[in-house]
């Protein structure tokens, strides 16, 4: 920013309007402005400073004491600043609030505060906050700013001059508006000392972890590693070199993985082979007992077909005593006559020792009768062998009946082990 012209009206000792053009002067070398005490030297920085940002250069003065006191009540109080920036000129003009005596009858009157920007195409901005934000966009700085770019204070400077180095400080700090920056000094440090703690426990930590690295003695980064260990190695090229590791067993992992893939696939192969192997000895078995069944079973059906050979040789002595028995039974109800002439036998026999001791006279009949009761008792004994004979046959028919069984059972058996051989 360059300033062109400075017009000044009742501002500060200039009781009338006053006018600094310093165009005239050109566009090179260096601008003295002197003068004698209170001639009015840094009212001109106060003058430039108040235009662009409604505040003067220093801190003593308020806006509201800038209008000059041996001004006459009809002349405005006002400052119009022509500056070129970026090889364009602006314009802009400001007025304080202040009290000056009423025009007509007595009194005060209060001049409200006002500001006005004109740009280079002729745009104007009114109002004091419409203009001082044109200004700091204008501008790209602050007050503040522009004060510890452009300018001292006075009073601040010969303070500087006669200060202690710790005051000469602090005033350093007021006229170039350093507080902040010892703030954020402090906020740094203090942060400082906390990243510093974070990274000694970092460190701490880091060093843990690198105790706890292993690896095999052969292991091509086992010479790294012992310098990790012993701290001659820096932290990135510890990282690389765990990240290098890591990397190598990942690698032998995915590696071990395939491997135990491979391995589970064969083994379950093997187990495949295994069950095929238990069900077909298994068979084995199966057979093998089927066999040794097959073979018992032969052992009985040769028993078996001795038997069956035997009882076919029993079977016509069998069929004889069928017929015999079927005789016997034929001859059943001449048994049954004969018991009951054995009854009738003795019931003659009864008759007959009646009639003996009833007719003693009849003794020829009697003899005759004993004659026939002889025969009837020697017919009976017959018939009581007989009987005799009768269950004995029948004995051998049940004994007979019961071979034709058993025949039958091993014939049945026959058949059914045929039937499981083939």
């Amino acid at each position: 920013m360059r300033p062109l012209k400075i017009r000044m009206s009742a501002f500060g000792p200039y009781a009338k309007e006053t006018v600094v053009d310093m165009e005239s002067l050109g566009r090179s070398g260096l601008y003295l402005i002197t003068g004698d005490t209170g001639a009015g030297k840094t009212t001109l920085f106060d003058a430039v400073t108040y235009a662009l940002f409604g505040k003067p250069s220093g801190d003593v003065r308020d806006p509201g004491m800038l209008r000059s006191k041996y001004a006459d009540p009809g002349t405005p109080t006002e400052v119009e600043l022509s500056f070129e920036y970026a090889e364009k000129e602006y314009v802009v003009k400001r007025n304080p609030e202040y009290e000056r005596p009423k025009l007509r009858g007595e009194g005060m009157r209060s001049e409200p505060a006002n500001a006005e920007l004109r740009y280079p195409d002729g745009r104007v901005v009114t109002k004091v906050r419409d203009v001082d934000a044109a200004v700091e966009e204008i501008l790209g700085i602050d007050r503040d700013q522009f004060t510890k770019i452009a300018m001292i204070a006075q009073g601040d400077f010969q303070k500087l001059l006669t200060a202690s180095t710790d005051e000469r400080m602090k005033i350093f700090r007021k006229i170039f508006r350093t507080g902040k920056y010892r703030d954020l000094q402090e906020v740094l440090k203090r942060e400082f000392i906390s990243l510093g703690k974070e990274y000694d426990q970092a460190r701490a930590s880091i060093s843990q972890y690198i105790e706890g690295i292993a690896c095999e003695e052969d292991d091509p980064v086992s010479v790294e590693v012992g310098r990790a260990k012993a701290g001659e190695m820096m932290t990135e090229d510890t990282a690389v070199l765990i990240e290098r590791m890591i990397a190598a067993d990942d690698e032998a992992e995915k590696k071990a993985q395939e491997e135990k893939e491979q391995i589970e696939k064969e083994l379950s192969e093997v187990e495949k082979k295994l069950t095929l192997a238990v069900e077909q000895k298994k068979k084995e078995e199966s057979l093998a007992g089927t066999r040794e069944k097959l073979s018992e079973a032969e052992k009985t059906i040769a028993g078996s077909e001795k038997k069956l050979a035997a009882a076919e040789e029993e079977k016509p002595k069998a069929e004889k005593l069928g017929r015999d028995i079927t005789l016997i039974e034929k001859e059943l109800p001449d048994y049954a006559e004969l018991n009951a002439r054995e009854a009738a036998a003795k019931n003659a026999a009864d008759e007959v020792k009646s009639a003996e001791e009833k007719q003693e006279k009849e003794k020829a009949a009697a003899a005759k009768l004993e004659s026939d009761i002889q025969k009837a008792m020697d017919e009976l004994g017959k018939l009581e062998n007989a009987g005799e004979n009768k269950k004995g046959l029948e004995s051998e028919k049940e004994k007979a009946e019961k071979e034709i069984g058993e025949m039958n059972e091993i014939s049945s058996d026959l058949a059914g082990l045929s039937s499981a051989e083939n």
